[in-house]
């Protein structure tokens, strides 16, 4: 039963099955502990992490990381351990806890289960949102690990080069990242990481002025609108509701305004107020507002984030 519920659960980490992932947790925590087996009921709580971050449930999500925290103390699994920091790590920057994040990165990057894992920057993704949100300094240094293709390796760093180049400055290096890409038709992207990867791709066809990129996401992430953007499995980054995307790549502006309006409304109740203040600066540019403005300012100004606070100063 155990094996059967693992492969569903794989196949389930699409953003259509979410919903199902979440219930294969509840059944595979049933199981491990009817059977008093702690290494099924901690996957099965991991399960059901993803599943409520990925669903908009973030309260539900910090719950399940308690209890995953007892469970980790009982089963003494360092690799185990590793990717709970991981997801913690992602769930407290985005929630705007930028001096926690940063510790639970160093304790990520420090942890790594090997050599390998540490080399192909496996742990990049908490300072590099870090240094996209806040602007501080930092330059990552990864290597590919065997039995990755450069071109899956580069993809996969795309989500995380690409928004940190632009939110320093640098919109050629940005670009050059984005248009290194493949066809859309081309991609290789494992099925878990494809939300998180056409936001991205989607974000960054806007600032670059892309109209065909922009299509070509707004197509893609339409049914995900209630949906945050996140991974289907193994989360170590979130990036707020799927409707900021869409209103950033909408074909015009009414949809625009639209869905901004909802990405305010997601990212204030899932917690996530870096994400929500990003998606005020992008409302305001399309409906200017003082009240946007000034709640997108007090949050900038309180959590650090220069980058915004340069953005909303050029309104």
């Amino acid at each position: 039963m155990r094996f059967a519920l693992r492969a569903r659960q794989v196949a389930c980490s699409t953003p259509e099955g979410a919903a199902e992932r979440r219930t294969l947790g509840d059944r595979m925590v049933g199981l491990g502990q009817r059977t008093v087996d702690l290494d099924g009921t901690a996957w099965g709580r991991l399960w059901r992490f993803d599943a409520m971050v990925q669903l908009g449930r973030t309260a539900e999500a910090w719950t399940e990381l308690d209890h995953l925290g007892n469970v980790l103390a009982r089963l003494g699994d360092a690799g185990f351990t590793w990717n709970v920091t991981r997801a913690r790590a992602a769930l407290t920057i985005a929630s705007g806890r930028f001096a926690e994040g940063r510790l639970l990165g160093e304790r990520v990057r420090a942890s790594a289960p090997s050599d390998e894992v540490a080399g192909a920057g496996m742990w990049l993704q908490h300072p590099m949102q870090l240094s996209t949100l806040t602007g501080d300094s930092f330059e990552p240094k990864y290597a590919v690990p065997p039995g990755i293709s450069e071109l899956m390796a580069a993809n996969s760093m795309f989500i995380h080069l690409a928004p940190w180049h632009l939110a320093h400055g640098r919109v050629v290096e940005a670009e050059r990242a984005y248009r290194a890409l493949p066809r859309p038709d081309e991609m290789q992207t494992p099925i878990f990481l494809r939300l998180l990867f056409e936001a991205v791709r989607g974000g960054v066809a806007a600032d670059l002025g892309d109209a065909d990129g922009c299509r070509h996401a707004y197509a893609v992430l339409a049914p995900y609108a209630d949906l945050q953007v996140t991974t289907g499995a193994g989360i170590a980054l979130v990036l707020g509701s799927v409707q900021h995307y869409l209103g950033v790549t909408a074909p015009d502006r009414e949809r625009a305004v639209e869905h901004l309006r909802a990405a305010v409304r997601a990212n204030d109740l899932a917690g996530y107020e870096p994400l929500a203040a990003r998606s005020r600066y992008y409302l305001a540019r399309l409906e200017p507002s003082v009240e946007l403005i000034t709640a997108a300012r007090e949050t900038a100004v309180r959590l650090g984030m220069r980058p915004l606070l340069a953005a909303l100063d050029a309104l």
